[in-house]
């Protein structure tokens, strides 16, 4: 019993610190090093509280490298193999960006449910119907009411 209360107290205390060490980030309409100098009245106008608008930043690139495990999310089991991905971002603004990405990864998974399609069809795509395939057919049909 008391060693889990420990646990809890270590895990509270863990919860605590990593909070308390997290990074502090300067948003992005506050770091002057990304404003030209032909803008920098609008920005100093805009940290004094006289302009609601932020001075619009130079152009801006991202370049990001993405490695992990792929895995399709749908309605076959799938597994999870290697990808990779790259993206490059410019920034027109504080709004508008445009964003190019690649990513790369083989989706690998069975189906548990069988699938005859593929057996019924030749390669001119004419479908091959057992006689016990047609009675299935036949038995499904609806035949309207209004027919004597």
């Amino acid at each position: 019993m008391a060693s889990k209360k420990y646990i809890l107290l270590a895990g509270i205390f863990c919860l605590l610190f990593s909070s308390s060490f997290s990074q502090n980030q300067v948003r992005s309409y506050e770091d002057s090093s990304v404003i030209p100098t032909k803008r920098m009245p609008q920005y100093t106008e805009f940290m004094a509280g006289t302009n609601n608008f932020p001075a619009k930043p130079r152009n801006q690139w991202e370049v990001g490298l993405k490695v992990g495990m792929f895995r399709v999310s749908g309605d076959v089991g799938s597994e999870m193999a290697p990808g990779f991905g790259i993206h490059v971002r410019k920034a027109f603004g504080y709004v508008f960006s445009m964003r190019l990405e690649y990513i790369y990864g083989i989706g690998k998974g069975l189906d548990w449910t069988s699938n005859y399609n593929y057996a019924k069809k030749t390669q001119h795509g004419k479908v091959i119907l057992s006689r016990r395939d047609i009675q299935r057919l036949i038995a499904r049909m609806v035949v309207p009411s209004f027919l004597p």
